[in-house]
């Protein structure tokens, strides 16, 4: 027998979801990292990928600003860094600062990068669609970066455990074991 959801909850019927942290950059160098889990690949030619940001959010502020952001992937090492920054704003809280992260300069785009991550992709703007109380910013990746041994056209679970989000302040990771059908 099945009950019914609260619609308020409904969406976390579709987690655990992977959970990133989004640099962006204001025009005068001013940077910021927020934790998402709204976060989605929507095309493979050109290579775009999604992210779901409320405008009331300093992060959507920057995406307006410079039409680009960095999607940064940690792993578990990371877990309570990447909980902290979903819980303050950059406006108020210079977060690279406070936890210590290790930017690194990016190729293609005014956004930084966390050198912490295990993985980050470039991306800029190319849609943006209102979806309610967010906007989807669909960006372009114009380059990506992995750790070597962890990714070979997919992630090599048995090396790393990525963070993902089940709702709240619960998190989870995938056990190496994979399944091919």
């Amino acid at each position: 027998m099945k009950k019914t959801v609260s619609k308020a909850f409904a969406y976390r019927l579709l987690h655990p979801k992977l959970t990133v942290l989004v640099t962006s950059a204001s025009k005068d160098g001013k940077v910021n990292i927020a934790t998402f889990a709204w976060c989605m690949p929507t095309s493979f030619s050109p290579p775009m990928i999604a992210v779901s940001i409320a405008p009331e959010r300093y992060t959507y502020k920057l995406v307006k600003e410079t039409g680009d952001f960095g999607v940064n992937i940690p792993d578990w090492s990371l877990l309570e860094k990447v909980f902290a920054c979903g819980r303050e704003s950059g406006e108020e809280v210079d977060k690279i600062a406070k936890y210590g992260f290790k930017l690194m300069k990016s190729r293609k785009i005014k956004a930084p990068l966390i050198e912490d991550c295990v993985a980050n992709l470039e991306c800029v703007v190319r849609a943006e669609l209102k979806t309610g109380d967010h906007v989807l910013f669909v960006g372009e990746v114009v380059e990506a970066y992995v750790n070597e041994d962890l990714f070979e056209k997919a992630w090599n679970l048995s090396k790393v455990k990525l963070i993902y989000h089940v709702g709240g302040n619960r998190f989870t990771t995938i056990y190496p074991e994979i399944t091919t059908v």
